[in-house]
């Protein structure tokens, strides 16, 4: 019959055969926990998204039950716990699994390299040796050796490019890391959503791994399941958020604090040799399951449970209840028709805004629209322009809200601008001033096109504020054929851009990074995945265009989009092609993941330069969507993700166009750096000092595992060599007929000497107890074996040497390493 049991039913019984059923279900009980806060972590902290916490409380908690049931001290257990948290942390919030496993995938292939090297080589030389025998026993003279050409040795630049792509990966998170430490000491508002995930990571792994420990260790369910609740607690109480994942956390915990104190008295009874019934258990499970479940219950309905709230709704029904009569007596009063909506208000209504390009291939109409002339460059013959011309394009609206079926502009002022009257009077910086005659010639609508930051028109206006510093749209008073608009472009190049940081005003943060709470895990993953490894803001955006540009193809044929799917995870998942629409709301909602704020602007490309008028001619195939993204001191970038456009080309360092004779404002100074940077090199060093500690440790821990599973006589007398030779270094005058006990005095000695001058002194001289132990087991193994004796202390001699051996080489390192001298004699001058 048992073989006829499914496979999950045998790993269960597996499962409760060899951990037994108190602990795994104190485990799911733990998972169960770390679900719920993890679920409300998610659902409330922006970047933050449920599968790297679950995943991470998963391998804490077994990292944390695994360190428990062993003989670890508590403060190494935590160190041991700290340091995998924050690996596991860093390569989860740092995209660094594919680099790690390019690393990995690396070493078979070269150890195989490596191993056919040494073969060839050893064939190599043995067969010169058997030619130089064979003539030197058959006594002639031809045996010279021939030249030797060795194999080509193993090819190193595999591994060594995957050790430095992870180190630059590394040092990005590390440099990213400490920038955002810094902007936190200069309490400066400084969101990176990579450390954020990092720190939330963390936090969870620890929390995790403690609960663990105190379950498994001591079994404190209440102490362990205590900093969560807080955690969660103090989350939602920020945000005012929601507190179901709350109530339910509580009675998790509930149902495990009962779980785990009956564990302990069924512990205590089986001590005792007391008789019980098995059933109980199970009978505790249920009343406890009720209880939890009714206080949960409780804990919903009692906050909205109210006097007053029970008598405003018996007044409100009575209320209703006289209006409704009263209608039915003297009908229904009609109201006042609606005006109609302006320009200004059609334009914020939802949707994608190029909404006459979705459909099954709409035809684009080659119709013009509009002429634009900039004055730039002169006219000229056809054939015979010299330089290119710039590419404006020429926006009419920008957009910031995303539902997740399309865009909208909540809430906007209308102020009313006379001629020639300057909407803003501050001047940007890296921004030079654009004059644009602009004659209407199809059906453009009513907006006004500008390239850049629009300043004023020659004809009366109205311009459609968010806030003062946050224009929206703007249209003409007055039907007109043609208008002249001044407006300010940027002029910053890439090195400028990366130089800003990520200190954005508070409006900015507040507006241009929401994002929907029902967007798709993956689209927030694919962000993640993108720019983890960027360092600056710039590089973050370059990075989410140049993916759009280069994966997805543009194309106009495309259904419409389904009603209950999210726009940007349809466009990046399921129809993967598209337009400019889809490009440019995919990278705008990327961009806000990643921490970068961002809008989606329309209007219409370049169109098509004309050089002998000089005039730039735009058609309604030229409509379009982009996106603006927002970097300190600079205002709003544009940014080209659409396939079907020319990249964006950036000013070079310096580098200003020229500018019409009127408004010439001399070129605006590259900005420092806002925040502080630490050197590339440097995610290098942290890998190879990480790799280092890992070796170490890991040669500390085979060791010792081997002294364990030899033979004591030998792990005795391997340990005694040890200490022989430390007591050289150690500058102890050893004599050939010295006992073991004169050693142990003399070396004793030593220790005691220098630990007097050492800092940790009282750290150094614990080691006195530890040589006399490993000396008097070497004496009682050599002088008087005896089996029962050995096997009962044999744990002695490795446990005083894993502790001994540090401090004999720190004691030795203090006294020898010539850079600690200076400070051992400021160390004697301040003692």
């Amino acid at each position: 019959m048992t073989g006829r049991l499914p496979l999950w039913q045998k790993l269960w019984r597996f499962l409760v055969k060899k951990i037994g059923i108190q602990y795994l279900l104190t485990y799911y009980l733990l998972l169960a926990a770390f679900f719920v806060a993890a679920q409300g972590v998610s659902a409330v902290v922006r970047a933050i998204d449920f599968a790297p916490l679950w995943y991470l409380s998963v391998l804490a908690l077994l990292a944390g039950w695994i360190t428990a049931s062993g003989t670890w001290r508590g403060w190494r257990s935590a160190l041991a716990n700290f340091l995998a948290g924050v690996m596991f942390s860093s390569i989860r919030a740092g995209r660094l699994e594919q680099e790690i496993w390019a690393v990995w995938g690396a070493l078979p292939p070269l150890i195989y390299e490596c191993m056919r090297y040494l073969w060839r080589l050893a064939n190599q030389y043995g067969r010169q040796l058997l030619i130089q025998l064979q003539a030197f026993l058959s006594l002639q003279e031809g045996g010279v050796l021939q030249e030797l050409r060795p194999p080509p040795a193993p090819a190193l630049q595999p591994l060594w490019r995957a050790l430095n792509t992870l180190g630059t990966d590394i040092g990005v998170l590390a440099t990213r890391s400490w920038i955002w430490l810094v902007a936190l000491l200069r309490d400066e508002s400084l969101f990176d959503p990579v450390v954020s995930r990092l720190l939330w990571g963390l936090l969870f792994w620890l929390l995790a791994a403690w609960a663990a420990w105190q379950i498994r260790r001591h079994r404190k369910p209440l102490l362990a399941s205590a900093p969560l609740g807080i955690l969660l607690s103090v989350t939602l109480a920020y945000v005012w958020g929601e507190t179901f994942m709350l109530v339910l956390l509580m009675g998790i915990t509930l149902l495990l604090i009962a779980v785990v104190n009956h564990d302990r008295r069924e512990c205590s009874w089986d001590t005792e040799r007391m008789d019980y019934s098995r059933a109980v258990r199970s009978d505790l499970i249920w009343t406890a399951a009720l209880v939890a479940a009714g206080l949960m219950l409780l804990a919903f309905i009692v906050p909205v449970i109210s006097l007053e709230g029970l008598t405003e709704f018996v007044e409100k029904f009575r209320i209703e209840r006289q209006r409704e009569d009263v209608g039915l007596s003297l009908g229904l009063e009609q109201q006042p028709r609606p005006a109609p909506p302006t320009t200004l208000e059609r334009a914020r209504s939802g949707g994608l805004p190029r909404s006459h390009l979705i459909g099954t291939g709409p035809e684009l109409s080659k119709e013009i629209v509009m002429l634009v002339s900039t004055g730039e460059l002169p006219p000229q013959r056809e054939g015979g322009l010299m330089a290119d011309p710039p590419r404006h394009y020429w926006r009419s609206a920008t957009y910031e809200v995303y539902t997740g079926r399309g865009w909208q502009v909540y809430q906007t002022e209308t102020r009313a601008y006379a001629a020639s009257e300057p909407a803003r009077a501050e001047t940007l910086i890296a921004h030079r001033p654009l004059r644009q005659e602009v004659r209407l010639v199809g059906e453009a609508g009513e907006l006004l096109y500008v390239a850049g930051t629009l300043v004023a028109v020659n004809q009366s206006y109205q311009l459609a504020w968010r806030t003062y510093e946050d224009p929206f749209a703007a249209r003409l008073m007055e039907e007109t054929a043609s208008y002249r608009a001044d407006s300010l472009i940027p002029t910053a190049g890439a090195a400028e851009l990366r130089a800003t940081g990520s200190d954005y005003p508070a409006w900015i943060q507040e507006r241009y990074l929401a994002l929907p709470e029902n967007i798709p895990e993956r689209v927030t993953e694919l962000a993640h995945d993108l720019t983890a490894t960027r360092l600056t803001p710039y590089d973050r955006a370059v990075a989410i265009e140049e993916y759009l540009r280069a994966t997805y193809p543009y194309t106009l044929e495309v259904p419409p989009p389904p009603i209950t799917l999210d726009i940007a995870d349809y466009f990046l998942f399921e129809l993967q092609k598209g337009y400019c629409d889809y490009y440019a709301t995919a990278m705008v909602v990327l961009a806000r993941s990643a921490g970068l704020p961002a809008r989606l602007a329309i209007g219409y490309a370049p169109g098509r330069y004309l050089a002998e008028r000089a005039q730039y001619i735009v058609t309604e195939a030229d409509a379009h969507a982009w996106v603006e993204v927002y970097f300190p001191n600079y205002g709003w970038i544009n940014f080209e993700p659409t396939a079907g456009r020319p990249p964006l080309e950036r000013y070079a360092d310096g580098e200003m166009e020229s500018l019409p004779p009127a408004g010439e404002e001399p070129p605006a100074q590259p900005l420092e750096p806002t925040s502080p940077r630490l050197p590339f090199p440097l995610g290098r060093w942290l890998l190879a000092f990480s790799v280092g500690l890992f070796a170490v440790a890991l040669w500390s821990e085979l060791d010792l595992l081997w002294l364990r599973l030899g033979a004591p006589r030998r792990a005795s007398e391997t340990l005694y060599r040890r200490l022989r030779r430390w007591a050289r270094r150690l500058d102890v005058e050893l004599q050939p007929g010295d006992t073991p006990y004169e050693f142990a005095a003399a070396l004793e000695a030593r220790v005691t000497l220098w630990a007097e001058r050492y800092p940790l002194a009282e750290w150094e001289r614990a080691a006195l107890p530890e040589i006399s132990e490993l000396v008097e087991d070497y004496v009682r193994l050599h002088y008087h074996p005896s089996p029962e004796l050995v096997a009962s202390e044999s744990g002695v001699v490795w446990r005083s040497w894993r502790v001994l051996r540090w401090r004999l080489w720190l004691l030795w390192l203090w006294e020898h390493l010539p850079r600690l001298r200076v400070l051992k004699r400021v160390a004697q001058q301040l003692g």
